[in-house]
């Protein structure tokens, strides 16, 4: 992705803006247009109609891109047929599609929502956010195929370790860096600071007589993709495993 930098820049004069007409140029042309944006086109002047700013101070403008091309470019041509005002736009998805921009906005405030709302309020590393709050604070719906794409948003943010869907719920573990309210456990305390009516920790020894399943093994230290031991048991080890019980 591409986008227009300027160097010491005062401020940002920002405009608001409509598109009147999407305008798809063979890609050389709309190279061109990139590349000597102040020579006059014919697709510019034939289309002078659709751009003014009216009476509120909004922009309508024409949206140029090109065959096969994600970024476009919005002209207002204030009269005549080169692009006299214009922005670079590096992806013109949401600007064709409203109905996709709509998704995005309620799927960004999804995401937020499940990462802010677990790693302020978990004191254990995980959060669980039923999908009837989840629609009810942020108006995301979930279905099939729109839940994927939130999935894979959220296993992109820094905070989150690993995401879990259940058939009501998302259950969410975050690194325990960006969770405020964790409080450790008593096995992570420095020695000596045990107090004595501490419970005692049961030894992996004692545990194998229970049958474990999904166990996600995280580390506390190294932001590594949690490893997940489907079954576990005194049955499930190797001699070697039961001999390093001692």
């Amino acid at each position: 992705m591409k986008a227009i930098f300027e160097r010491k820049a005062s401020d940002f004069d920002l405009w608001s803006f409509e598109v009147s007409k999407t305008i798809r140029l063979p890609a050389e042309v709309f190279e061109a247009v990139l590349q000597k944006p102040m020579r006059d086109y014919d697709f510019i002047q034939d289309n002078i109609a659709q751009m003014h700013c009216d009476s509120s101070g909004v922009y309508h403008c024409l949206l140029l891109t090109g065959e096969d091309r994600k970024d476009g470019l919005l002209v207002e041509s204030e009269g005549y047929g080169y692009c006299r005002y214009a922005s670079y736009v590096p992806d013109i998805s949401a600007l064709t599609s409203p109905a996709l921009q709509h998704l995005n906005e309620r799927m960004t405030a999804a995401a937020d929502y499940i990462v802010s709302t677990g790693t302020q309020n978990t004191t254990e590393g995980n959060w669980i956010i039923s999908f009837d709050e989840l629609a009810q604070q942020t108006g995301f719906e979930h279905d099939f195929n729109s839940m994927d794409t939130l999935l894979d948003m959220l296993h992109e943010r820094e905070e989150v370790a690993n995401v879990e869907l259940g058939d009501t719920a998302i259950d969410v573990c975050y690194y325990l860096d960006f969770c405020p309210q964790y409080g450790g456990h008593p096995e992570e305390a420095e020695p000596g600071q045990l107090s004595e009516s501490a419970a005692p920790v049961s030894r992996l020894k004692e545990l194998l007589h229970l049958h474990w399943e999904d166990i996600h093994l995280l580390h506390k230290d190294v932001e590594v993709q949690p490893a997940t031991i489907v079954e576990l048991d005194e049955h499930t080890l190797t001699d070697a495993g039961k001999a390093g019980l001692g």
